[in-house]
């Protein structure tokens, strides 16, 4: 079964959080209802990002 959250954070950090404000704008650009939900998304992979930094799991 596939950890998107588990997967992410390594994604995010590959390309930068920098990029964040460039998709912000594209999901502007989808519309507000939209752009609400996935800045929902966008805080929880975040504060998942902070945690893993904090607390890196033993594998």
């Amino acid at each position: 079964m596939p950890q998107p959250l588990a997967v992410l954070p390594e994604e995010l950090e590959e390309w930068g959080l920098d990029r964040t404000v460039e998709c912000e704008q594209i999901l502007e650009d989808m519309g507000v209802g939209f752009n609400i939900l996935v800045r929902v998304i966008l805080k929880a992979i975040k504060a998942n990002i902070k945690k893993e930094k904090a607390c890196p799991s033993k594998q």
